[in-house]
């Protein structure tokens, strides 16, 4: 739905069109315009550019007007972290930019995103990642990440997690090589435990973006609790509102 203006007939569309405003699933449009024409039944955009408070994007492909079938490449041009703040917890800090490159299938009625997100760095409660890229599905309020990794100072996370924007509930799973503890729990949103060192694990992890309570089983091969030193220590933590070691 929104405004917008079609500078030729109906019936003999092949033009360019200005939308000023819309909104498609409850997403805010605050602009569209590109060129357009038919081909036969489909609806072809040509250089189609999108603008919302959530991200800039290019859509090229067709709709097919009588199945309603979807069939997009998207370029994601500019998607900020800072226009995702309602997804994150109150106070959680998040900025960064990031680009999107994949493809827009399904229907009007269920759209599905996947493509490949790559950003040089974001920052997420003031840790810094690097080399942040993977694949991301959207299914309705389904966002399912696959194989997505970053680097956080010397040490590496590769995740597979799926997120539901509306419930704000997340599962999955992480697989940690030199993952800094504290800066972990800072991510996780989580307190810090008088924990020092590196992390090699794989984590189960369930909940919401406020309270994620997680699984890790692991090792930390030097580090420090409670300031005294540790070498070589197995482990089995458990943390849901309190933190168990169970190893």
């Amino acid at each position: 739905d929104g405004a917008f203006k079609i500078p030729q007939t109906v019936s003999n569309i092949k033009s360019f069109v200005n939308i000023h405003y819309g909104s498609y699933h409850g997403i805010l449009i605050s602009g569209m315009e590109g060129n357009y024409f038919y081909e036969g039944d489909k609806l072809r955009l040509q250089n189609f550019y999108v603008t919302s408070p959530m991200a800039d994007m290019i859509l090229d492909g067709t709709f097919d007007k009588n199945t309603g079938a979807l069939d997009f490449v998207v370029q994601g041009q500019d998607i900020s972290l800072k226009r995702f703040k309602s997804q994150f917890p109150e106070d959680y800090y998040a900025e960064g930019h990031g680009t999107f490159e994949g493809v827009l299938q399904g229907t009007v009625d269920t759209p599905h995103f996947d493509g490949k997100f790559i950003s040089p760095e974001l920052n997420l409660n003031g840790i810094d990642l690097t080399d942040v890229h993977g694949q991301v599905e959207v299914i309705g309020s389904q966002v399912i990440f696959n194989d997505f990794r970053f680097n956080q100072g010397d040490g590496n996370v590769k995740m597979d997690l799926n997120f539901n924007s509306v419930t704000k509930i997340v599962h999955g799973k992480l697989s940690l090589k030199n993952a800094d503890i504290p800066a972990l729990m800072t991510l996780a949103n989580k307190k810090t435990l008088p924990i020092t060192g590196k992390l090699n694990s794989e984590v189960d992890l369930t909940g919401s973006l406020k309270e994620i309570f997680f699984t890790i089983t692991g090792d930390i091969p030097q580090g420090t609790i409670g300031g005294h030193d540790i070498h070589d220590v197995a482990l089995e933590i458990t943390a849901d509102d309190i933190i168990h070691f169970n190893k």
